[in-house]
């Protein structure tokens, strides 16, 4: 029995992006998930100064939509 694991790198950010959407508007956000395998669980996640990554929870204002394989999430 062979067992392997195989993640390609994320890709670079070189600035990030900030968005600043208008009060009661949507915004979509889309990420790239490197090809991996077996399959990831891949989630937002959100970072604070001096703190760990945490996963952003869902609710009636945040989903989660998934285009095919390559979940991206949505706030209203």
């Amino acid at each position: 029995m062979c067992l392997f694991a195989e993640l390609d790198p994320f890709p670079t950010v070189r600035k990030a992006t900030v968005h600043h959407p208008a009060v009661g508007s949507a915004l979509s956000l889309h990420c790239s998930v490197p090809e991996c395998y077996p399959p990831g669980r891949v989630y937002w996640g959100e970072s604070r100064s001096g703190l760990s990554l945490r996963p952003i929870e869902t609710s009636e204002r945040i989903a989660l939509d998934y285009e095919g394989d390559r979940p991206c999430i949505t706030t209203y």
